[in-house]
């Protein structure tokens, strides 16, 4: 019953929101909605609560938590307001103190030195008296008498007349602290801390008070140590850590400690789990932190309005951009933007838990103060801007002025009648919410890591792969415009006898012989001089035709001997026209295509050495040239089912030159 009208169900048990009932009102006839009975006031639960309590004592005499839960229900109802309270008597304070001193009384005996003693009942009654005290229900020297029944009191000396009780009860709290060695216990240093805090609520009471909660419930880095001791009640751990950070946070809005705030709500973002209403709490820390940054840089709400909202889009764009690109900017600069970074990553951070509409009025007004501090060097960037454009329209006037007069357009002039001005665009939130983002990243460099920082050797290594790699990149681009220029090649010479068949039609006997000539000629040039692309030259045409020819040669080594007789019978043929070949090799290499230009002496012994070849294979002109289609056959049974297939590109070729000797017959 107790636990059910304090947090974190808080009544919800007795709660009757969801029975309502319909009835039929005997005055009117009509249907109406109630509830079936009163709800259960919290002032009752207790002292039902207290009543079952005491009843079972005499059952458990030896028991201190009956006794224990006793004293924390008759100090609910003894402390309570007159309107919880209603008509009920009032508590006594007797009876209210005799519980907690049966609780001690009652508590088991050590059952070694390395084990903890129960700390509840001591505790309770040091904070009950310590309240009574604050309240003036009872004087100092009264308190002190009553605390005389725990043992970590006694060895402390009690305050003398008109002294203050604030360093005798802390003195009591710390020792109930140091005997706390595993530092279970975490709301004595709660207490230390409130009673510091309490009386003056002045920065130098809220620093001690965070001094006292860093020793134990928060660390340096804001994560929170809030442990669940052996009697604590079920649910009420998160109820404690939910109050400690809501203090604490009071606490630094009150210092100004913006950075252990910034922290705390990083801590509080990622455990949720860990509190009782998290959307609420993390809302309210968000509030806090935007005041505390609004604080720190004097910045009032709405401050965005009275400065965009007088400038039209077109001036704020190109005054946003000299923003951005200033060298110098003014003092205040620095804090504002260092604002405006915590004030981006508190949105970044939020993700869409608390409406975002609170954090964007933060990054505009915070922008809009940049924006307004930096307006005169802005303006004078812009001043030197439009000098600078003027010398250069002057320049180009006395330019044109000095050259002949140009002749006047032909089309008409523009209307002088301005153009019809469309729908003016305001600066939306977004925008702002653009610029901010943008200057934030140009202007400050990025946090460092906190976890891991870089070092020198880390950073060495990735100069030196950067080195190394940039020998492979090389290498991969030569082999990339090799590649390309073999395609290129590849792709020269299997066209030229595509295009024989595919527009055979339209071009004449002669040319197609013309043709087809210059590609066995160039072929047969690449055969004799098959690592021609080693020399170097300056032709891209030449070394193009080098891997073509390298595939030629491995095609024909790799052909059977009934390939070979082809070759003789079709060389035989050729033989007959070779100084022609030779001829119109040559005009072909003057004109247009230029697939082979001759340039030094290597290309005139190639040219002397390829019309010697011609003239050696000249002597067959005797022999029939049926026997060339007669021997076509035995070259396609090689092609088709030989030992090793040969290259397309020579397989190509071979077919163009038997269908163009056909032609010739």
């Amino acid at each position: 019953l107790y636990s059910s009208s304090r947090e974190p169900l808080s009544m919800a048990a007795f709660s009757l929101s969801d029975f309502t009932r319909h009835y039929n009102s005997e005055e009117n006839q009509q249907m109406y909605e109630a509830l079936p009975f009163k709800e259960m006031k919290l002032y009752s639960v207790w002292n039902l609560a207290s009543y079952l309590l005491k009843r079972a004592i005499p059952n458990k005499p030896k028991s201190w938590m009956t006794r224990y839960m006793l004293s924390k229900c008759l100090w609910k109802m003894f402390s309570c307001d007159d309107s919880v309270r209603g008509t009920s008597r009032h508590i006594h304070l007797d009876d209210l103190l005799d519980s907690l001193l049966d609780a001690i009384d009652a508590l088991p005996q050590k059952r070694d030195s390395r084990s903890d003693p129960i700390f509840e009942p001591h505790y309770k009654l040091v904070s009950i008296v310590h309240k009574l005290v604050h309240r003036g229900v009872v004087t100092p020297a009264e308190g002190s008498k009553t605390l005389v029944a725990t043992p970590w009191a006694r060895k402390v000396p009690p305050p003398e007349e008109g002294a203050p009780w604030k360093p005798y009860i802390l003195a009591v709290i710390r020792n109930l602290k140091h005997a706390d060695k595993s530092n279970w216990h975490h709301r004595m240093a709660v207490r230390a801390a409130h009673i510091t805090y309490d009386d003056d609520k002045d920065a130098a009471a809220a620093a001690g008070a965070k001094g006292e909660l860093t020793h134990q419930i928060f660390t340096k880095t804001m994560t929170i140590q809030v442990w669940r001791p052996e009697n604590e009640r079920p649910g009420r751990h998160f109820v404690y850590t939910t109050r400690y950070v809501y203090f604490f946070v009071a606490l630094l809005e009150q210092l100004d400690d913006r950075a252990s705030l910034d922290q705390l709500l990083r801590r509080v973002r990622k455990k949720q789990g860990d509190f009782i209403n998290h959307a609420k709490l993390w809302e309210d820390l968000c509030l806090t932190y935007a005041r505390v940054i609004r604080k720190a840089g004097n910045i009032n709400e709405g401050h965005d309005e009275s400065v965009f909202k007088p400038i039209g889009w077109d001036e704020f764009v190109a005054n946003t951009a000299r923003l951005e690109g200033l060298s110098q900017l003014a003092p205040e600069s620095i804090t504002l933007l260092e604002l405006l970074r915590d004030a981006v990553e508190l949105k970044k951070l939020n993700n869409n838990l608390m409406k975002v509409s609170l954090l964007e009025d933060l990054i505009a007004d915070i922008y809009s103060r940049l924006y307004e501090v930096n307006m005169p060097n802005v303006i004078e960037q812009a001043n030197e801007e439009n000098k600078e454009k003027m010398k250069v329209d002057h320049l180009l006037m006395a330019s044109d002025g000095a050259a002949d007069t140009p002749t006047p357009p032909t089309s008409a002039p523009a209307s002088e009648a301005p153009a019809p001005r469309g729908r003016t665009k305001g600066i939306a939130r977004r925008d702002i919410q653009k610029r901010a983002e943008t200057i934030v990243q140009r202007k400050l460099a990025p946090r460092a890591p906190v976890a891991k920082a870089p070092t020198a050797a880390e950073s060495e290594p990735s100069h030196a792969i950067g080195a190394v790699t940039s020998a492979p990149a090389q290498t991969k681009d030569t082999a990339t415009s090799a590649a390309a220029a073999d395609e290129l090649a590849s792709g020269q010479q299997s066209d030229i006898p595509n295009s024989l068949h595919d527009s055979a039609d339209d071009e004449s006997e002669l040319s197609e012989i013309d043709d087809e000539k210059l590609s066995k000629l160039a072929a047969e040039r690449s055969l004799l001089f098959p690592n021609l692309q080693d020399r170097g030259s300056l032709d891209p045409e030449v070394e193009m035709s080098a891997p073509a020819s390298a595939d030629g040669d491995g095609a024909n080594e790799a052909a059977g001997d009934g390939e070979e007789d082809g070759d003789r019978d079709e060389d035989a043929d050729l033989g007959d026209e070779g100084e022609t070949m030779v001829e119109e090799g040559e005009e072909g290499a003057e004109g247009d295509e230029g697939e082979i230009d001759g340039e030094g002496e290597g290309e005139d012994e190639e040219d002397n050495e390829a019309a010697g070849e011609e003239e050696a294979l000249g002597e067959g002109d005797g022999e029939p040239e049926g026997e060339v289609d007669g021997n076509e056959p035995n070259q396609m049974e090689v092609d088709e089912g030989g030992e090793q297939p040969a290259a397309p590109e020579v397989d190509q070729e071979s077919d163009h030159v038997s269908d163009s000797e056909a032609m010739d017959i």
